[in-house]
Order: C-alpha cells, then structure tokens, then sequence
C-alpha cells in the first residue's frame, strides 16, 4: 500500500480481490494479513515513487474507483485520490469530470477517506476537481470519517461542483465529518443521502442531486424522504430519484403508499407528498350500548391531575355521532374537578358546579348547548366553553367527557388553553384515563400508549388496514379529499356527515357537459345493499359519470345485463344526464352482472374513462356449488397428505440484502421422489425459539419471481407456486415460462385434466402444504398463531394449504380463483379464465377445500362485484360453505385486476 495505482482515466471495480504483499527477501506472500508500514492507497502518485508522470485527468469524464465484494483481505486502511506532494510537476494539477470512490466490501470498514493528500502549504498548487467529488458506501459497509484533507501541512483541494456522500443500508454518515466538508466548501453544493432501506440500493450518476435506484427483487413500491419541514415526498418505483441539497438527507422503502401512510401520514392535497398525522388529526370514537345516568352505568374519558390555578380558561372540541344527532341525555361534556374522588355524584359542590357543563334545562353553571343537535353541520358540530376558576375551584382537576345514553360518538379538535393562550390540554390523545361498564360500553381506537389514527381505521376494528383506506375512498364521492363535512380537514367526522351529503349528491347539481380536461369515473351504487335482495324483488342499480363528485353528461351510454336464471340485454341509450337507472329481477338464487361504457357522438368508448363492471345478487344464503363435491373428496386428498414425506431442507442460501432488522433465505424443500419446493424464508433478527407468530402466502397465477414478505414479530413463508428457483437468471425464468405456459389449462390432445391423479394443480397443493408443514416444524414458532393468505391462485392455494394443514387460526383471501367450478353449466355467469370442468377437476374447487376448514380458523374474503375471473356467485359458494368464523367484503365496481377510486364497499 505504500505504491499507488495508477488510475487516470480509467474504473478500476476491485471485486473479491485477494490482495498480495512482498517481502524484503522479494518473497510474495499470499493468504497473510498484513499491515504495512501506510496503509494507504492513492488513486495518484506518491511523491517517493520514481519516474512516474504527474497525476492529472483532462477528459471530461466519470472515473470509479471500488472495492466491492464479501472477500478481500490485506486491505487498505484509508484511501485517497490526488497527488502525495505539490512540488514541481506534481503541483495544481487536475481531474476533469466527476470522481467516484465506492466502498463496498461487505461489513468491512475504512479508517478514512481524504479528498486530497497533497503535503504543502502553497495554496496556488492545491488539486483541482473540475466536477462533482462522490464518496458512495454500499453493502454494510463503513467509512469511519470522510476528510477535506490528513491534519497539518496538507493542501484543500479545489472543487467546483458538488460533495455528494451516500451512505446505503447498514452504512453510517459521520456527521462531523460533513459539518467539515461544509466548512471548508461554502460555496459548494453538499449532499448527504442516507439510505435506511435493504430493499434498495441508491448509486450516484452524472447529475449532483439525482441518484440511480436498484431494487432488490422489486418489482414495485415506493420511495420515499422527509424534507426539512417533515413533509414525506414519496416516489412510485423510481428509475431515478432527485433529492434535495443540505445535511441529511433519509430514504427509505416502502411496498405501498398505504403501508407509509401507516408510518403517520396523510394526504396533503398535493400529489406525490403526505404530511405528518398530528394531535390534531386524532380521533376518539367511544361505542355505548347501554349507558344510562348513575355510577357503573356511565362511560367517562379524562385527563387527571391537572393542574388549573384560578384564571379564565377556554375549552374547544368537535363532537359528532354517526346518527347525524344528539338527544338532550345523549351527551354530557364535563369539565369538573376531582368528580373521581366525591360521593356527591349528581350533585357536585359549588366549587363544581361552576364548571359543570352538562345537557340540561339551563340551571345554574349548566349550559343547553348540547340539546336537539340533528342536523346542523350535517351532525357535526363545533363547540367552544369558557370558564373561570377562582381560588376555591384551582388546584389539580380532571378534565374530560362524561356520556349517558346509546350511541357512538366522535371527538377531536380537543384544546384547553389558558387565557394568555398557553395550551392546557392539546388534543384526545391526553384523555388517557377510562371509566365505565365496559362489557356494555366500549372505547374504540383507544390505546393508552399509542392512539391509532382513525384518519384511517374507518370501519372501527381497531386496527388500520386496506378495508378502511378502500372505505374512505369509496364511500366519500369526492376527487383528491375526504373532506365531506367542509372543516378544513379529513378525518373521521366525515362520515358523520357522509348519509347526507350522498343524499345531497342524487340529483340537486346542474349537470355539466363531460370534459376531457378532467378525470372522470363512473359510479355505481344499488338502491340497498346489493347482496342483500330476495328472490324475486326488484334490483334498482344507478350508474352516473362524475367529475369531481357531480355528475356530468356524455352522448351515451352502453350497457349489458344478464342474469344467471337467463336474462340477457344490452342497449345504448342517451347519456344527457349523466345517470343511468337500470332495473331487473333474479327468479332464483345468484346474481346480476352490469357492464356501462360511456360513449362518444360516434357511440365509440371514451378511452379515458374505464368501463363500470358490477353487480348484485339475490338469496345470497342459498348460493352454493353447482355441481356436487366428489364423494371420496376428503379421502383422495387424505391419501395424498399421508405420502409426503418429511419436509427437510435440501439447500438454504442466506438473501444478500433483507429488510432491515430481519434474516432472510431462499430454502428448498424435499418433495421425496417429486420435485422439490421453494420459498423466501424470513424472521426478525435474534428472535428465540417459540417466540414468533407463522404467515405464509401464496401468489397468483403466472411464472414470475415472487419476493419474500417481512411481517413484525413473525416467521414468514413466501412459497412459489412452481418447482422454481427463486434466484435465476432472466433466460431461465425466460425458460421456465416457456415450459409452464398455460399450466393447469386443458390443451388440445391433453388428457391432463381429465385424470385428477394428473392435474397440474395436485403436486402444486402438495408443494404449498410442505411449505406449511416445514414451517409448523419451525423452532421459532409458537406453536398458536399461523395466518394464511393469498389472492386469486394464491387464495385456491391459501384455502386448500388451511383445509389440509388445520392448524391455521386465521385465513386471508382476496380475489378467490377456481370456486365452483362448472358452475357455467347451470347457468352461473362463467368465468373468463378457468380450465373447462372436468370431473377430475372437482377435487380441485376452491368451495370444496373452504368446507374442510377447522371451526376455530377465522377467515376474511375480499371480492369484487364486478370480477369475471371470479364471479361473485362462486366466491358467495365459497363462503356459505364454511364452517367457521368468517367475514366477507364486497366492492362494487371491482374487477379482478382493477380496484375503483369511488368504491362502495358491502360487508357480511
């Protein structure tokens, strides 16, 4: 390391280099760590180093010089590029261009990197980079400091365009090194990227500022940064990524904007950036069943101890029910003092009494602001109390909401402030203390350490998920907000206000002409639930075309109906009003499927607008399988189970680049005499035995790469679908395809679907039940908690792997493919894509294996009205014939591949 490499206008990628070193004796030693007498490897000439030309780029171009790789040894302690000394012809020399140094061993760490080790005092002969100077860290490894220069004696180099310092997962930026950088360079732009996300991998191009994105098996998501003033930029599958200029700067990866949503954010009204979920955007939505005046039958939310000396003081909040109202005993707001410590419940002491707010006839120190609150602000209503304590009532008190009768109920918007304005209270996140009958009341939303926000959780199941964030979508008719109640904000208290407001919506706009300048979507919604109608009784279905929540004209309208007892018309008619009304019957059980396409003058479809495709059914409880399961069903699949063997690892490869805090590994599975299985295997790191929760999941149709999953506190199961491997070149996935085109579809000649015994999907089950029970074999798990889940092939997988396991607790499936097959040959709408029935192709129904399910595994459907792939009547097959705990959501408008903006979502 004493000698430099000379590298002028060269790269220089040093990969999994074994490095030499010679001894006195001329000896060259190999396999030896040693350190020499530096230690430091110039990308220049060193001043001792005879009859070398001087160090200089004239060429505009981009020089690198890496190290990169899992193997080297005898490596440099510090790095640095430019010339050892300024005298004679060493001095002011040049790089034209931009200059690039990457460390990239794995793990292994640098003691430093100098942008110039030029000995000297003479300024006028400093090293010149004409360009940007780029320090790049990558595969975990660290640069302990980043030096303009060694101490003393030594020349700062000259830079005219940007320091840009991009430290990858698992490496460090020294922020002291930076605050230097910036020091000696003020003029100069500096830019420090940290990258928090093994899912990614940034690299620096020709443009200061913008940066080059590697995916790690990505095949889609979002990155993302937090600007200065802590708004989230967020960016869909990036090739390239402009982040801005200043101290550090953060990026991160996400798989959905959803799942950064969840990190705290929310919409801003400007596309491509969230803002910070505040206090302010919090909720607290209580449920009261039975609440009535008197101890033990009250609800009360509250902070305590609160210190109130006497003053004026101001309350504020937002009330709101999702009855649009209030009765006069609904509600009670109080702001009292030590009420948890009297006997005097109802009735208070004067101290008290003077600020009691309460529901009332106006007595003394009681306020009527509450009563026969129905309809203004469409049940969403906005309150502010004021009060003074003199010095009997100060001291410390608690402040809160007390509630008597049925009903739920929303706060938020909550401040007491001081009369000099200084904040008492700040928002429901300080009410942290409860009181009540809970098996009759209950607080929803409410965890003392952490509020959930119910921004999101629309549908009140305590958690935030896709079903709530499809639900505030849908069932709030407005484009780019959620802002139906007109406060300002969206949250919660918008579905207050949503019956009215969709009320308001059915015909008291003037209707506009449609305009191509706007984004429009059609919409269409029952006149009840449309899984709810009867045999028999009349289903009205309204589609209208909206922008911006109104509906709008177009020349007209294509529409096509059928039903499955046999009815079947289509129909284009005027599209003046931007509505069209359709209505029919069903004489039998199933469903009715709408298609409306808006046309053109020329009856030609409007491009920019996507077809409606949905639908409704009747006698939903009746809906069954069509054709009638095979009689030795459970003992052909028992006999199948009973053959497999072991499910022992034959290979394990640790992914190079996991999610960040977890393990990762591609594992194989013996299969016995059949071709073995393949998954992602992953964990959180350092995790004990029996300590973890099981997930796996199975994905749709096609040959492709799967990618491995990273759920909290769990091992998880990502399987292919296929004896594949999971980490292939693109010419064998190219094969592989080639090979299973159309797998599980009857060809012509093929005899592969007319034996059960010779179904593709039979070795397929069997591979993702191996996959389940190496997993149930797993020493991390605990042996309780095994979630299973998958959409469209993926749910047929999913469903018969937690039929045939039985130890699944919980059951996810989107989307559901392969139910009721042949139900086409009783007149059910068929499917667009599913292999012609077959008897051997009965064993493989999808309804079959959800009638095995164990009684204690709680499963959820989602579906889509409108699904060709998997209509509705065989997904409602599916679900009538479990067994167990179980919900299902249907949306309207949904296809298989496509998910509306204005959605309308129906649970059971």
């Amino acid at each position: 390391w004493d000698n430099p490499v000379n590298i002028r206008n060269n790269t220089a990628i040093f990969s999994d280099v074994k490095w030499s070193y010679i001894k006195e004796s001329g000896e060259i030693v190999n396999d030896v760590q040693k350190a020499s007498a530096r230690d430091l490897f110039y990308a220049g000439n060193t001043q001792s180093f005879y009859n070398l030309q001087y160090f200089e780029r004239s060429e505009s171009i981009t020089q690198t010089i890496a190290f990169e790789g899992n193997n080297q040894y005898n490596l440099p302690k510090s790095f640095a590029f430019g010339n050892s000394n300024s005298s004679w012809e060493y001095g002011g020399k040049k790089f034209n261009g931009n200059t690039t140094f990457v460390w990239g061993i794995e793990n292994k760490t640098l003691n430093t990197v100098y942008l110039a080790y030029e000995a000297g005092t003479d300024s006028s002969l400093a090293f010149n980079y004409n360009g940007n100077v780029n320090i790049v860290m990558k595969n975990g490894a660290k640069v302990s400091n980043i030096k303009v220069k060694p101490n003393g004696d030594y020349i700062t180099p000259n830079i005219t365009g940007a320091v840009q310092i991009v430290a990858n997962a698992g490496s460090e930026i020294n922020t002291a090194d930076i605050e230097a950088i910036a020091e000696a360079y003020t003029s100069n732009s500096i830019y420090t990227i940290a990258n928090n996300s093994g899912d990614i991998m940034l690299d620096v191009t020709d443009t200061a500022g913008t940066y080059s994105v590697e995916y790690n098996g990505r095949e889609n998501g979002f990155v993302y940064y937090i600007d200065a003033d802590k708004k989230l930029h967020y960016f869909d599958y990036p090739q390239n990524l402009t982040l801005p200029c200043g101290f550090l700067c953060e990026v991160s990866y996400r798989e959905s904007l959803e799942a950064i949503k969840n990190l705290g954010y929310k919409d801003s009204g400007v596309n491509g950036i969230l803002e910070p979920i505040t206090d302010a955007d919090y909720m607290l939505h209580l449920k009261a069943d039975s609440a009535g005046r008197g101890f033990g039958k009250d609800m009360a939310v509250s902070a305590a101890n609160i210190a109130l000396p006497a003053g004026k003081y101001t309350a504020h909040f937002k009330y709101g029910a999702e009855d649009g109202s209030f009765n006069c005993d609904g509600f009670s707001q109080i702001i009292f003092a030590d009420w948890f410590n009297t006997t005097r419940y109802g009735n208070p002491s004067i101290s008290e009494r003077k600020t009691l707010f309460s529901t009332g006839n106006g007595a003394d120190g009681e306020s009527a602001a509450f009563d026969s609150e129905y309809t203004a602000n469409g049940g969403v209503n906005e309150l502010t109390l004021s009060f003074t304590l003199d010095s009997e009532s100060a001291g410390n008190h608690t402040v809160g909401f007390g509630f008597t009768g049925k009903g739920e109920i929303y706060l938020y918007d909550l401040t007491l402030k001081a009369e000099d304005g200084s904040v008492i209270i700040g928002s429901v996140k300080d009410l942290k203390t409860v009181s009540g009958v809970f098996s009759a009341n209950e607080v929803l939303l409410y965890d003392e350490a952490l509020f959930v926000p119910s921004v999101y959780d629309i549908n009140s199941d305590g958690k935030t998920d896709f079903t709530d964030l499809k639900k505030v979508r849908g069932e709030l008719l407005s484009s780019g907000t959620a802002d139906v109640n007109g406060d300002g904000t969206s949250n919660i208290c918008d579905l207050v206000s949503i019956s009215s407001q969709l009320k308001k919506q059915a015909g008291e706009f003037e209707v506009k002409e449609y305009s191509t300048a706007l984004s429009a979507e059609l919409v269409g919604v029952t006149d009840k639930n449309p899984i709810s109608y009867a045999v028999g009784e009349e289903i009205t279905v309204t589609v209208k075309l909206l922008q911006n929540g109104k509906p709008v004209s177009c020349p007209y309208f294509y529409y096509e109906l059928q039903t499955e007892d046999g009815k079947n018309k289509s129909e284009t008619v005027s599209g003046e009003k931007g509505i069209l009304t359709l209505k029919t019957t069903l004489n039998k059980a199933g469903y009715v499927k709408y298609i409306v396409r808006a046309l053109d003058a020329d009856k030609a479809k409007l491009a920019d607008i996507r077809e409606f495709s949905g639908g409704a059914g009747a006698g939903f409880e009746d809906i069954g399988k069509a054709k009638s399961q095979p009689a030795d069903f459970e003992q052909f699949w028992s006999s199948k189970v009973s053959t497999l063997c072991e499910p022992n690892v034959l290979e394990q490869k640790e992914i190079s680049n996991p999610a960040s805090g977890y393990k990762g590994y591609i594992i194989k599975l013996d299969m016995g005499s059949a071709d073995p299985a393949y998954a992602y295997l992953t964990y959180p790191q350092n995790s004990e035995n029996g300590t973890l929760k099981a997930a796996i999941i199975y994905h749709g149709y096609g040959v492709n790469k799967i990618s491995p999953i990273y759920v909290k506190n769990t091992v998880s199961l990502s399987v292919c679908a296929h004896s594949m491997e999971l980490d292939g070149t693109a010419e064998y996935y190219k094969d592989m395809q080639a090979k299973l085109d159309g797998y599980g579809f009857k060809k012509v000649g093929d005899t592969e679907n007319s034996d059960k015994e010779k179904v593709y999907f039979k070795n397929m089950l069997l591979r993702d039940l191996q996959a389940a029970r190496y997993i149930m074999n797993n020493p991390l798990w605990n042996g309780k908690d095994l979630t299973i889940s998958g959409g469209s092939q993926g749910a047929f997988q999913a469903t018969a792997v937690a039929a045939l396991c039985k130890k699944a607790t919980e059951l996810n499936i989107t989307i559901p493919w392969l139910c009721d097959i042949g139900g086409e040959t009783s007149g059910r709408i068929n499917s667009n894509f599913r292999p012609s029935f077959t008897e051997a192709l009965s064993y493989y129904d999808t309804v079959s294996f959800a009638a095995m399910l164990n009684k204690s595994c709680n499963v959820k459907i989602e579906a889509g009205l409108g699904d060709r792939t998997c209509p509705p009547s065989g997904v409602t097959a599916l679900y009538n014939a479990i067994k167990a705990p179980k919900s299902i959501l249907f949306t309207q408008n949904r296809t298989h591949e496509y998910s509306p903006e204005i959605a309308f979502v129906y649970e059971k």
